[in-house]
């Protein structure tokens, strides 16, 4: 069952509702994607400007280690969040920005973002 199913059934048959698991809650599968160290500080950045070489990236994200940085960058590479752009040269150039999906992701994140500013502080 989709969760589209499962939203569904819930809304027009409150009483039982389908079971959610891991494998078919979609915040879990988002909960994955951002839970590690450094990834919302990540796609911040690159959704807030314009593409960035790594060592910009490394300058703008305060306390970040170059061997995490590079592990965070290959992941959300991987999941298609960002992409990388390699240009031949001494030194190589090398350019990171978001996806369609990881500029989509950025846009629901600053809509949290204003939902959080509403709360009262910790």
């Amino acid at each position: 069952m989709n969760s589209d199913t499962s939203l569904q059934s819930i809304l027009t048959n409150p009483a039982h509702p389908p079971e959610i698991s891991a494998k078919t809650c979609p915040l879990e599968r988002l909960g994955r994607l951002l839970r590690g160290t450094w990834t919302l500080q990540v796609l911040w950045v690159l959704g807030e400007g314009r593409p960035l070489r790594f060592g910009d990236l490394r300058t703008v994200i305060e306390g970040i280690s170059a061997k995490v940085l590079t592990e965070r960058l290959r992941f959300m590479e991987h999941t298609g969040l960002i992409w990388r752009c390699h240009e031949e040269g001494v030194p190589p150039k090398v350019t990171y920005g978001l996806t369609e999906v990881g500029t989509e992701l950025h846009d629901g994140l600053k809509r949290l973002g204003r939902i959080t500013d509403k709360l009262p502080p910790e």
